[in-house]
């Protein structure tokens, strides 16, 4: 979806949540996309195929949750290029996703991007999510990585220092403040000492979805945050100066890498690859 539809699209989305009428205009927006014919024919080659990496394709209601779309190719494509990003990100600070014993996608919906590293160490893939029915599906139908639901708000279920390597793709883009501190706070405590935190964030791309006022408070370093009442839904949308993240939300972390607009599966979005401090190295 072009920048210029989805600015059109949040526009549409702040005009409804003011009349009430927001979920009812999302469900009508998914049933309208679903039924375009471009998407019809389309998503029919991959219920007629199945997907080229065999595991199976979540329900377009599913899928429009995490990827905002019913277009099957674009979660698939999606989800291949948040990995290559990570791994290029990884890469070029002398790390590979292969060396990593125990992953975590934070927020992983319905495996967008988890279904990519299936080929990785078996029996040490996690997802974790707060949304019931994106985790039954992918427990129900893919087995090489676990999967279990957390709260809106921390805690999740992992002892501390479980994780040498932790993910959240678009994932803090649709959290208010409290949240983000409090689960970058629960992220530490699960990721081990010298671990590694990679996360995506609206940046100086995204201030044209911003009005005056909130592009002056933005480059001044203020967090914005829109439609807060919804938060962990793609209504919720929040907006990272880099020296927001780098100073305040990261401030327990070292900053490894930053890649403006470094983060191909959800365009346009920076990359941030951060690292937890302590005695221990990878």
């Amino acid at each position: 979806m072009s920048d210029n539809r989805n600015i059109i699209k949040y526009k549409g989305m702040q005009i409804l949540e003011k009349l009430g009428l927001l979920r009812f205009g999302n469900k009508l927006a998914f049933y309208a996309d679903a039924a375009n014919p471009y998407n019809l024919w389309h998503n029919s080659r991959y219920w007629l195929r199945g997907a080229a990496d065999g595991s199976p394709i979540p329900p377009l209601r599913l899928i429009y949750l995490v990827a905002g779309t019913p277009s099957i190719s674009w979660f698939l494509k999606s989800g291949q290029l948040s990995v290559q990003s990570m791994r290029d990100l990884l890469r070029r600070n002398g790390y590979v996703l292969q060396d990593f014993k125990a992953i975590l996608d934070f927020g992983c919906g319905c495996a967008r991007v988890l279904r990519h590293l299936r080929t990785l160490n078996s029996g040490n893939l996690y997802g974790t999510d707060y949304n019931d029915s994106l985790i039954l599906w992918s427990k129900r139908n893919l087995p090489f990585a676990r999967f279990s639901t957390n709260g809106l708000e921390p805690p999740t279920e992992f002892p501390d220092d479980t994780f040498d390597f932790i993910y959240g793709i678009s994932v803090l883009t649709h959290l208010p403040e409290m949240l983000q501190f409090a689960w970058m706070n629960e992220l530490s405590r699960v990721l081990k000492p010298g671990g590694l935190l990679y996360i995506t964030t609206h940046g100086e791309y995204y201030m044209r979805r911003l009005n005056e006022q909130e592009t002056r408070l933005f480059l001044s370093g203020e967090l914005i945050v829109k439609l807060a009442a919804y938060p962990g839904t793609n209504f919720c949308t929040t907006f990272h100066p880099e020296s927001y993240v780098r100073h305040k939300l990261a401030s327990q972390f070292v900053v490894v890498d930053f890649a403006p607009q470094g983060a191909e599966g959800s365009p346009q979005q920076d990359a941030y690859l951060l690292k937890k401090t302590g005695d221990q190295a990878l």
